[in-house]
């Protein structure tokens, strides 16, 4: 048996304007960027928002044309080639993509030192895990409508031939448009796989798992290379199950009790946990089967499914406002009389999450039984020939 190595890579900060999923640590060498510094001779550093083991971001100010940009470093002491190459990969990744839903990739380049730097969209908001550190949990409308452009931004990524490979509400931001509305922006490709680019993960001859043990399926924690986007899909239905439960389907102290569970358990059913209906659990369970050739084939084919269930229960509309039909939904399919249409706003915690009688007398139930342990992300690699 394999032995399972585990670095704890990454931790989370509590900054309402960028939530990396990255974690932190202090340099051990090396000039490090301060505020004020201009870079490549036109981003002015302004505010640092985060640092994690690859790097920082920083909020910066183009001298050239003027604006707000975050800037992401890589720290001084990790130039390599291979760990410039990952760095790079988010580049790389979200340069493929224009999609409203997806953070935009301006610019890279290096430093008068020889350091990479990425250039991208600034977003002004909360991550999804914010929000539930805050709410807890979600009802299922509130929570469908709202990850719906996420499968849809996700699904326009796999058309590129982008694998996010570490979907999670960390890398969920949530972007107030008006009063009544939020956009979900997906960040953070650093771990992603160019499908038809013929590109792996850097340190070939190893085998390499990364990801997040709490969102991530069986053939990625094997670091099996049929990874592909049903491996998305199952990081989407793992956020969508911890917005219903306040916690992910498989939640541990520890990562390698977190790789086992994923690799071994059974998913815990939300209809007893959480009193879901049973045809909205046939469609999260299925997206969470163990084989992925048992799972949705797509997140559009997916994103149907809960439209669908979104439209019988009386909601028109996905968190941005988008009506249903002509984005998931046949507009053939015939309209419920207004006073049967419910209208989801994101006005006030109080609003945004008023659930139903039953809905909340079973989520208070199962609160008082869950310990939901705090999600570590995590770099894990597998290497070979190590035993036991």
């Amino acid at each position: 048996m394999s032995r399972i190595e585990i670095t704890d890579a990454w931790s989370s900060t509590d900054d309402s304007s960028w939530d990396l999923g990255e974690g932190f640590g202090e340099p051990t060498c090396g000039v490090h960027p301060q505020e004020g510094d201009l870079i490549a001779g036109k981003y002015r550093l302004v505010r640092k928002i985060g640092e994690g083991a690859m790097g920082a971001v920083w909020v910066a100010t183009n001298e050239a044309i003027g604006g707000a940009v975050a800037l992401k470093l890589m720290r001084p002491e990790l130039r390599s080639a291979e760990l410039t190459d990952y760095f790079l990969r988010e580049a790389r990744a979200a340069g493929r993509m224009n999609h409203p839903e997806i953070v935009r990739m301006f610019d890279l380049g290096e430093t008068a030192e020889g350091d990479p730097y990425l250039v991208m969209e600034l977003i002004e908001g909360e991550s999804l895990r914010s929000v539930l550190a805050r709410d807890g949990w979600m009802t299922p409308e509130r929570a469908i409508a709202l990850l719906l452009p996420v499968a849809g931004a996700m699904h326009a990524a796999h058309e590129k031939g982008v694998v996010h490979r570490d979907l999670k509400p960390d890398n969920v931001m949530l972007v107030r448009r008006g009063s009544d509305w939020l956009q979900p922006k997906i960040v953070d490709f650093g771990v992603a796989k160019i499908v038809d680019g013929g590109e792996e993960s850097p340190a070939s001859g190893s085998f390499e798992v990364f990801g997040t043990p709490d969102y991530m399926p069986p053939e990625q924690a094997l670091a099996l290379p049929s990874v592909d986007r049903r491996a998305d899909v199952w990081s989407f239905c793992a956020m969508l199950y911890e917005l219903l439960a306040g916690r992910p389907p498989f939640s541990s102290k520890n990562a390698l009790d977190g790789l086992r569970a994923v690799l071994q358990d059974a998913v815990p059913s939300l209809v007893e946990l959480c009193g879901i209906d049973a045809e909205l659990w046939a469609i999260l369970e299925r997206g969470l089967q163990k084989e992925a050739s048992a799972r949705w084939s797509s997140l559009r084919e997916l994103g149907e499914a809960l439209a669908a269930w979104l439209w019988s229960r009386g909601v028109r509309e996905d968190a941005r406002g988008v009506s249903l039909q002509g984005e998931w939904l046949p507009r053939e399919e015939t309209c419920a009389p207004a006073s049967c249409v419910t209208r989801l706003r994101y006005a006030s915690a109080d609003e945004r999450n008023r659930p139903s009688r039953r809905w909340s007398s079973r989520r208070r139930a199962h609160r008082l039984h869950r310990a939901r342990p705090q999600a570590e992300p995590v770099l894990c690699a597998i290497r070979a020939g190590a035993t036991c």
